[in-house]
């Protein structure tokens, strides 16, 4: 693995750099944001919303 620095070195003149963020970065920076809570919250699952809310994976966020 390679340092910031030496990432940064081999990026070409004029180019814009950018950084791939793994698993678990989002939840490290706020988990009060992003959380499956919120995540269930947000989604749409159509005429299956009420099922999939409060049965299977998710019924022990309420």
């Amino acid at each position: 693995m390679i340092t910031f620095e030496e990432a940064i070195a081999t990026v070409e003149r004029g180019d814009k750099p950018s950084i791939l963020l793994g698993n678990g970065f989002s939840r490290a920076w706020n988990n009060d944001i992003f959380n499956y809570a919120n995540l269930l919250e947000a989604a749409d699952f159509g005429h299956r919303d009420i099922e999939i809310h409060y049965q299977g994976v998710f019924r022990n966020l309420y």
